[in-house]
């Protein structure tokens, strides 16, 4: 059993969720990852490196819930 995510498996879940959701995960998410490592790990960026990225991690945000909801509509 796995306790913690690893990047392999994050990268598995995104291939797939690109296949099932469009190039907007993988965009989506190589800019969030991004952020993670180099500002929040880092501290390299500064606040327009960050709001430059902000408007594809919330394409993937909107792209998650509309997956969701659409999830939680098939099943009810």
């Amino acid at each position: 059993m796995r306790v913690r995510w690893t990047v392999t498996l994050l990268e598995k879940a995104v291939g797939k969720l690109v296949d099932k959701l469009g190039l907007d995960v993988e965009l989506g998410w190589a800019e969030a990852n991004y952020l993670h490592m180099w500002d929040f790990h880092e501290t390299k960026l500064d606040a327009e490196d960050v709001k430059r990225r902000v408007p594809m991690i919330m394409r993937l945000i909107r792209l998650t819930e509309e997956a969701l909801l659409e999830k939680k509509q098939n099943k009810d």
